[in-house]
């Protein structure tokens, strides 16, 4: 019976979402994501290699294998964060003050509680609170004012923030690529 409970809320849950709204919310979030990740995106991946002692390269491990456990893990733990923010905060047009508190929380135990197992993030603290705050809490400020204010003008425009979706992730993947060339060279993939 509460298989059952679980599997109904969750089907409440898929047939409440304005796919467009969300859609909208979530090109405009990421784009500008993508954005604020360039500019500190070196002092995170020096951070990156710091705690793990050698040259952050992407979702590989030390001995050049991609692991594709890595890419899964992010992917289910970003898009269940999204999905979260939008069903508390963007379905119900709530404040920006209250959208802007719980991502940088969130945030705040995405990136300091995970990092902080570790001695040498310590020193790393101004890049954490800035991933915090700033790729938190003033992008969720900034995707809500515009989404609030202009939805009705950026739905018709969806293929456009899409465009510049894709354009913002590969600036990013540009970016990880100037810092470690060697990215590519991969030697096998690997689960775990």
């Amino acid at each position: 019976m509460t298989y059952l409970n679980c599997f109904k809320k969750i089907n409440y849950i898929y047939m409440k979402i304005d796919y467009t709204y969300f859609l909208t919310w979530f090109l405009l979030f990421m784009i500008i994501q993508y954005t604020l990740l360039v500019i500190e995106w070196s002092k995170y991946l020096d951070m990156y290699t710091d705690i793990q002692q050698y040259k952050f390269n992407f979702y590989k491990n030390d001995k050049n294998e991609f692991v594709l456990i890595r890419i899964f893990l992010f992917i289910v733990g970003y898009l269940g964060l999204l999905v979260i923010i939008y069903y508390y905060i963007i379905k119900d047009k709530k404040s920006i003050f209250d959208g802007s508190l719980l991502v940088t929380i969130m945030y705040a135990m995405w990136d300091c509680c995970l990092y902080f197992f570790f001695d040498r993030a310590v020193k790393h603290l101004p890049v954490l609170l800035f991933d915090t705050i700033v790729l938190g809490g003033v992008n969720m400020a900034i995707s809500q004012y515009i989404l609030y204010n202009y939805y009705n003008t950026l739905k018709k425009y969806i293929p456009l923030l899409f465009i510049g979706y894709l354009g913002s992730m590969l600036w990013f993947f540009y970016a990880c690529y100037q810092y470690n060339p060697d990215i590519w060279n991969t030697k096998r993939v690997v689960w775990a």
